[in-house]
């Protein structure tokens, strides 16, 4: 929202004359907050979120929605408890730019409580409740980013014509009156803007081109093509005023720091997350109308505010302007704040000189004066009569005039002059959620994350230049599924460790490798390599006081963030639905109980002819005279708004209800049965059917919605069914390989009443009807043989469109694989098989093989593994097949030993934990393998030191078991080059919790931590003496044998 202040707007004209003297005066009003509240410490946490809303109107008779512009009207209802009782409302309300929007948040920020991420979901649902008690019945509310239509022709209620070239935007398709009118700010900052830059805003959005889109597409409308033509691209939408940004929504939240320093330590290690976090939360696809080839909305704010004009572009010289600026004011931070992060500061700050020198001389520290004077290269945008001339000391209008309008990924807020607020920074990539539980989904990952990084020590800084690169990988189109993004791959603080007068151990060189990981190995983990975020976050809360109601609440929540990184899912959609059945049975895995039943038809007794495809995998029997199959039905519906929903596409399922699942339009198949003796019958839980006089009707629920060549998302852990729809072919679904199959139905030969009501499966007329099936198997492929085939289902015959397909191989330790084609034949480069150095599309990218690569050149050569695993993706596109490949694997080198091996151990640890246990020296001799019931089976890890560690793990059997790994020096170069932390291999022993005094419940788990250590060392000790002594024992009799 920014600054509100009242009073009589300036021009930009007025307002230029003014920009020094606010800078300067904004600098003394920081410096005077700064010097009075530096050491203001031992906060408490306190947290708070806020949720822009969007209200539209439905025209139900023509079937048009609107964006509705009475926020000024609500605001002044909404208002009235929190103005009539400050500080005591549940709920707070502000205007935002538009005059559709509405910025709802607690009345009260929430503490440091656990019990607290309950209340999350329950006062975002209070204030879309207190919105909705305004509404009438053809309005809402709603929780998205940018209403679809924006821009487009007649998009507001009421109506209002757009004015080009004058008013305050000048745009061509957003009105002036969309902007919100009950405070000048908004328009004055668009009005400000466009005349200080000396022209309109030109956004540009790459178009998302199907095999329907023109190329290049270029808009035929007369205002693009007139007014627009010079500023518009090519295969772009373009966009040309800043409602464009300001009019779309977010989720923003703010924490209370304990101190200057911890909010600083906070502003950096979570800057490193806003790329994460945005393309989680991607939302923003459709822009005036038109689907977009990006995500989110975040550049196209980023343009609808750049004021810079075309010398600060670096277009022209610099004559009236003072500096080439590289960002716009809105934008990822450009700087980090604290000590810790200084050396990764690795752009060049633009900054204005003067204002450093002022914040220097007078106490300010180099860091955070270089971010102030950062920010103070801008012009204010908005500046009112009434408050050009301030008192520094009890004002700081000047200062948030020019830190409010500077929107960036992370914002850090001094406290406020005469208020008890402290240090804050908030957090401000994420993108608005359709749903309450999403967006309390969201604010609960970034809390907990922030006690996490403190709790843990945390070191999450990378050069800021790979922040920038992660926010442009946010922003494109699947970046969740299909983005790398810059990561440490040690979380761990590598601080020198000294012990009494000992000399300090200097950090390794590794401790700041970076390298390209998925959001979700970010969020999920990898096992052996990188900890994960929400691993970390469990690991926290089983360290702390948290009630079960709590923990349940929090655990939802991450899983859904879990589920959205990893692109899971895991169940089938909200509704009440049937599928056929497969002859696996109905579809595993799914949290609801499948009801199942059966028709049986009988068909034409005379001359009989029944058919059905050769590759047929319906639970049922198809006779020359009747038919049998079998059904999956859901019964069962929670409105859970957790559950997926059907995805847009085209393909039918069956009709349960009277009612079809979001999305779907309701036909039927009739079949006109024997009239002779009919034997027709069913049993069990059904689709909607109507049999009477002999003959069979369903119900079926089909969509056509979106390209069969776009695969869709569905569980594919075990075989199901769809039906074809339109058209023989089937719809595709990510990972899984779709077979088309049929049933020939003969139905009754005199005066015949089949009957199809559209839309239905696809039906081929025959005898019949010729009813098209689509069976599902997954394809995603694991190989642990030590040699093997890789190629597409189909082969020879040529793959679908959209098609998505993996193979897993894992051969023994110490090998490589070598794959050799024998025949290769892709359509075009964008049919492509991509060869991974390891378990999944985060490591290290071997080669992509594509159509323009030729059959003698793919077979001619080897491809070869550096480790002993290798990930296989192949994708096509929408258009034009082939028959694909077929490849052999192999194992290359020699496996790791499997008999028992024994070296000398020297355990040279000097922490004590449950996991790890200082001991003397361990030696022990040669050993042959024995059949014993008793075994030791001792085996090294070899690090580039020469180091040796070995673990003992205790079990409940007679067995005892002391087990390292082994790994190749030859290796280490192309793994990491130090030791695995403990923080990568053993997230749940990572708690070493700070001893701040504003965490109290910090100091109570440490103490809590602390006895549980003590006690499990007071255990363990004495088992490992045992262990040692059976160990010898063992060797000892070998030895006499």
């Amino acid at each position: 929202m920014g600054l509100l202040s009242l009073g009589s707007p300036l021009s930009w004209e007025e307002t230029k004359k003014y920009a020094d003297h606010v800078r300067k005066h904004g600098i003394e009003q920081f410096l005077h907050i700064y010097n009075r509240l530096k050491t203001r410490q031992n906060d408490m946490l306190k947290w708070g979120d806020e949720v822009e809303y969007t209200l539209i109107k439905f025209d139900h008779e023509n079937k048009k929605a609107y964006l509705n512009l009475k926020a000024e009207e609500f605001l002044e209802i909404l208002q009235v408890e929190e103005n009539t009782n400050p500080g005591n409302n549940p709920t707070s309300w502000k205007p935002e730019y538009a005059g559709y929007m509405l910025e709802g948040t607690p009345g009260k920020p929430l503490g440091g409580c656990m019990r607290h991420f309950n209340t999350i979901e329950a006062n975002m649902k209070l204030r879309r409740e207190e919105v909705n008690s305004l509404l009438e019945p053809d309005e809402a509310v709603l929780s998205i980013v940018s209403f679809p239509r924006l821009g487009s022709p007649k998009f507001t209620f009421p109506e209002h014509p757009v004015t080009p070239g004058e008013g305050v935007t000048s745009s061509l398709f957003y009105p002036d009156q969309a902007i919100f009118q009950g405070h000048p700010r908004f328009a004055t900052l668009s009005r400000n803007i466009r005349e200080r830059r000396g022209s309109k805003v030109a956004i540009n959005v790459p178009i998302f081109k199907d095999v329907n889109t023109p190329s290049p597409f270029i808009e035929e409308s007369p205002e693009v093509k007139g007014e627009g033509a010079s500023a518009s691209k090519p295969d772009h939408i373009y966009l040309d005023a800043m409602g464009f940004g300001m009019g779309c929504s977010c989720l923003q939240m703010t924490f209370q720091a304990c101190s200057i320093d911890e909010g600083r330590h906070l502003y950096d290690q979570l800057a490193v997350v806003t790329p994460i976090v945005m393309a989680l939360s991607a939302a923003t696809p459709i822009f005036r109308g038109y689907l977009g080839d990006i995500d989110c909305r975040w550049s196209v704010i980023a343009g609808s505010v750049d004021d810079r004009r075309p010398e600060e572009l670096g277009l022209e010289p610099l004559k009236e302007s003072r500096f080439v600026i590289p960002k716009s004011r809105y934008d990822s931070i450009s700087c980090y704040l604290s000590p810790e992060g200084a050396k990764y500061n690795d752009i060049e700050l633009v900054m204005d000189e003067d204002i450093y020198d002022q914040l220097t001389k007078n106490g300010i520290d180099e860091l955070l004066a270089r971010h102030y004077a950062h920010l103070f290269i801008r012009d204010p945008m908005t500046l009112f009569k009434e408050h050009i001339d301030e008192d520094d000391t009890q004002s700081s209008n000047h200062f948030e005039n020019i830190q409010s309008t500077n929107w960036q990924t992370m914002r850090f807020k001094p406290p406020p002059p005469n208020s008890p607020i402290g240090w804050r920074v908030e957090f401000r990539p994420t993108e608005v959620q359709l749903t309450d539980f999403e967006n309390a989904a969201f604010v609960a990952f970034v809390v907990l994350l922030s006690r996490v990084i403190l709790s843990f020590d945390l070191n999450l800084l990378i050069p800021i230049s790979k922040v920038d690169e992660n926010m442009q990988t946010a922003q494109k189109r699947d970046a969740v599924r299909q983005g790398k993004f810059y990561f440490r791959k040690t979380l761990k603080n590598c601080k020198p460790q000294c012990a009494g007068s000992a000399c300090c151990e200097q950090p390794s060189n590794t401790c700041d490798d970076i390298t390209l990981m998925s959001v979700d190995t970010i969020i999920n983990g990898k096992e052996g390599e990188f900890p994960g975020l929400i691993p970390l976050m469990n690991s926290y809360l089983s360290n702390v006081d948290v009630d079960i109601d709590t923990r349940c609440t929090i655990s939802q929540y991450l899983k859904l963030i879990q589920k959205r990184a990893s692109a899971s899912h895991s169940d089938w959609p909200e509704g009440y639905y049937g599928l056929p059945m497969a002859n696996t049975g109905c579809p595993s895995g799914a949290s609801f109980d499948w009801k199942s039943g059966w028709i049986y038809q009988d068909t034409e007794d005379n001359n009989p002819r029944n058919d059905k495809s050769v590759s047929f995998h319906i639970e049922g029997q198809v006779q020359p005279s009747s038919i049998n199959r079998s059904f999956c039905i859901k019964t069962q519906i929670t409105n859970d708004q957790r559950r997926p929903v059907w995805p847009a596409g085209t393909y039918c399922i069956y009709q349960r209800t009277n009612y079809c699942p979001l999305g779907f339009n309701s036909g039927f198949i009739k079949w006109d049965d024997e009239n002779s003796s009919n034997g027709n019958k069913a049993k069990g839980t059904l689709p909607k059917v109507d049999s009477r006089n002999s003959d069979t009707k369903i119900y079926f629920c089909c969509r056509n919605d979106g390209y069969k060549s776009n695969p869709i998302d569905l569980p594919t852990n075990s075989p199901f069914y769809l039906f074809a729809h339109q058209q023989m072919s089937c719809q595709q679904v990510r990972w899984a390989v779709a077979t088309s199959e049929w049933i020939d139905y003969n139905t009754e030969d005199d005066s015949n009443r089949d009957h199809v009501k559209n839309p239905a499966p696809y039906v081929q007329t025959t005898r019949g009807q010729k009813i098209y099936y689509c069976y599902y198997t997954s394809c995603q492929y694991t190989l642990n043989a030590s040699n093997g085939m890789i190629n597409f289902p189909r082969h020879p015959g040529n793959y679908a469109n959209g098609q998505l397909c993996s193979w897993r191989i894992t051969v023994k330790a110490f090998q490589t694989i070598e794959v050799h084609f024998a025949h290769f034949r892709l359509s075009d480069v964008n049919d492509q098989l991509i060869f991974y150095d390891g378990k999944e599309e985060s490591d290290p990218l071997l080669a992509t093989l594509h159509g323009k690569n030729t059959e003698s050149e793919i077979t001619s050569q080897v491809w070869r593994s550096k480790t002993a695993d290798l990930f296989v993706v192949f994708r096509s596109n929408r258009v034009n097949t082939a028959s694909g490949f077929q490849a052999s694997y192999n194992a290359i080198g020699t496996p790791a030993a499997t008999t028992a091996e024994v070296t000398t151990a020297e355990v040279t640890t000097a922490e004590v934990t449950t996991a790890e246990v200082t001991t003397a020296e361990v030696t022990t001799a040669e050993a042959t393998t024995a059949e014993t019931t008793t075994t030791a089976r001792i085996t090294t890890t070899r690090t580039k030191a020469k180091t040796t560690t070995a673990r003992i793990a205790t079990r409940k059997t007679t067995e005892a078991q002391v087990v390292t790994e082994k790994t190749k020096p030859t290796e280490l170069a192309s793994s990491p080059s130090h030791p695995t932390s403990k923080l990568s291999s053993e997230p749940s022993s990572l708690p070493k919790f700070n001893s701040s005094k504003n965490h109290e419940a910090f100091k109570k788990t440490c103490i809590q931590q602390s006895q549980s250590t003590l006690t499990a060392v007071a255990i363990v000790l004495p088992l490992i003496c045992l262990i040692a002594v059976i160990a010898m024992a063992v060797y000892l009799f070998l030895r006499l044998r």
